[in-house]
């Protein structure tokens, strides 16, 4: 498969849509609530996963930029790994439910089932609030400019000259003070 662009410019493209296919699931998701039981969260998922996947291609980049995004893609992906568990999981215990039509009490079950899915969703948001906050394009901006600064470690330098001031004359006068007449 022929690539037309090297570098920065080959890697952007596909890092811009995967975040904002992502973003867009996490706001799909946001809107139907810690409680939707559908498959939002599972489609969520999977743009995660496609994201986690393409920021380790950029293992390189400075640590202390890159590693937090990295690390918060991934936990967000185990999260919700463990969200489309427990989902799967509830289906099963509603299947169970109806096959046993009420010869098995499955109410306690359920109950901690929603609970522990309630703050597992409260983690997922938390931590897509943080990641997603910026636009994608704001996004990729920054992660831009973390790759030409290791590309070219001295292109992020801030180089500053200090001069030598000439020493300041600390008479009233010079300070602004008005002149006062001497009478004599």
């Amino acid at each position: 498969m022929p690539i037309s662009s090297r570098g920065w410019y080959a890697l952007a493209p596909g890092l811009e849509l995967s975040y904002r296919r992502a973003r867009r699931d996490f706001e799909r998701c946001e809107k139907r609530g810690a409680g939707h039981l559908g498959e939002c969260f599972h489609s969520w998922r999977k743009r995660v996963k496609d994201l986690g996947y393409q920021l380790e291609l950029l293992e390189n980049l400075p640590a202390d930029e890159i590693h937090p995004l990295r690390k918060d893609i991934r936990r967000l992906g185990t999260l919700l790994g463990d969200d489309h568990d427990y989902l799967v999981f509830a289906d099963q215990v509603r299947q169970r439910e109806n096959h046993y039509l009420g010869l098995a009490n499955f109410r306690p079950v359920r109950k901690k089932l929603k609970r522990r899915l309630k703050d597992l969703r409260a983690k997922e948001f938390a931590i897509a609030h943080k990641f997603f906050a910026d636009k994608p394009r704001l996004w990729i901006a920054r992660l831009a400019t973390w790759w030409k600064v290791w590309k070219n470690p001295d292109a992020g330098a801030l180089v500053l000259t200090i001069e030598e001031l000439e020493p300041q004359p600390t008479s009233p006068r010079s300070l602004g003070a008005p002149s006062v007449p001497v009478n004599g």
